[in-house]
């Protein structure tokens, strides 16, 4: 299968870009990014908000959309979930309320590539450069390193979201929702259809299936990580520097992946 995708105009890509870095830079002052965001996003009502029983968040391909779509699939009674602000802010006023945040981790060179490799492939050209993800994972969590100690962080790795999803949904509502019944079950396949169904609706004609795997991104992301290792090697070593330092912070003051003792 050859991806044809329809190019977006410089100008929409540009746009993009801007609004991206707006966020980026919003995001180290939360109480300005929530006022800003309130006023102008579509999405108001995945915020944070008095009614929030959980976050579930983290920086985009992060693994955000799976384990968000597990809990819908796992639990019987809905929660409330804010999700996908890809925002260090909504976490932050989470921790505040003492709400329990379900943070989406993954080895930054993996992530810059692959958001990277699905604009390429969803929109036909480059619009944030892999450099420039590494440079946002970097900001995104130097933002979150004095937040890692607090109690109702959970580290959810990228590894343990795709391979035991049910795990960690079963213990975080055996947790914190111990009245709520989990469906047992594998759901992953169905999860994936949704997902490629979603993107098929928001891309509206452009090439739908950019978030999962294939044998065409996988050629893709090899090209990316080689560019960017090579060309950056000292952010990669700084990226990585502080990926090694969140997990042995968090890792020193827990007993499981996405719990504390």
């Amino acid at each position: 299968m050859t991806y044809s995708p329809q190019k977006i105009s410089l100008i929409n890509a540009y746009r993009r870009k801007t609004k991206y870095a707006t966020k980026n830079f919003l995001d180290n002052y939360p109480s300005i990014y929530t006022k800003v965001y309130k006023k102008f996003s579509s999405n108001k009502g995945l915020f944070f908000n008095c009614d929030t029983d959980l976050v579930i968040d983290g920086f985009p391909s992060s693994g955000n959309t799976f384990l968000y779509r597990s809990f819908c699939k796992r639990v019987k009674n809905p929660l409330n979930i804010s999700h996908h602000m890809h925002s260090t802010s909504q976490i932050r006023i989470a921790t505040l309320g003492n709400v329990p945040v379900l943070l989406c981790f993954r080895d930054p060179i993996d992530t810059a590539v692959s958001n990277s490799s699905r604009q390429q492939l969803s929109y036909g050209r480059k619009i944030i450069s892999e450099e420039k993800w590494l440079k946002y994972w970097y900001q995104y969590h130097l933002r979150l390193l004095d937040l890692i100690k607090c109690q109702n962080i959970y580290l959810c790795p990228f590894s343990k979201i795709i391979n035991q999803t049910a795990l960690i949904v079963n213990d975080t509502v055996a947790t914190f929702f111990p009245s709520l019944d989990c469906i047992e079950g594998d759901f992953d396949s169905e999860i994936f259809s949704e997902i490629s169904l979603h993107e098929q609706q928001i891309k509206k004609g452009k090439f739908a299936n950019a978030a999962l795997p294939s044998k065409e991104k996988t050629i893709m992301k090899k090209d990316i990580k080689e560019s960017l290792t090579n060309k950056h090697p000292v952010l990669v070593e700084k990226a990585m520097k502080l990926y090694k330092l969140i997990n042995k912070e968090y890792y020193e003051n827990c007993s499981l992946f996405c719990r504390k003792g």
